[in-house]
């Protein structure tokens, strides 16, 4: 499933690309890649697949099962199926200090001269 979502995430964007094109040039560059020990030839579509939108498609991934594995960590150590950063003043937390940097600035927290 995450297959197809990468490749369809791949094919939108200002560039017109097309669900084939994306396949081709991800499984292409694989096996050119790790198989053939080989690169494709530099063209437009691959260096748009490859350097701008699969980079961003995979940081969205690890994000989004981070951001999953850290709820059920949480709801598992407190064992509360209800347990949410909202009910528990973690994001409220988070908030203020979002706040404080950004009304202090980075360097109010890693200045020591301001402690």
């Amino acid at each position: 499933m995450i297959v197809l979502l990468v490749g369809i995430a791949a094919a939108f964007g200002s560039y017109d690309l097309t669900f084939v094109e994306v396949y081709r040039i991800i499984f292409g560059g694989i096996i050119n890649r790790i198989f053939l020990e080989s690169t494709l030839p530099d063209s437009v579509t691959s260096t748009i697949i490859w350097d701008l939108r699969l980079p961003r498609i995979c940081m969205a991934i690890v994000s989004g099962a981070s951001l999953g594995i850290a709820g059920a960590i949480m709801q598992g150590v407190l064992r509360n199926p209800l347990a949410e950063p909202f009910t528990l003043g973690i994001s409220s937390a988070a908030a203020m200090g979002a706040s404080l940097s950004i009304i202090g600035g980075i360097r109010f927290f890693l200045d020591p001269t301001v402690w």
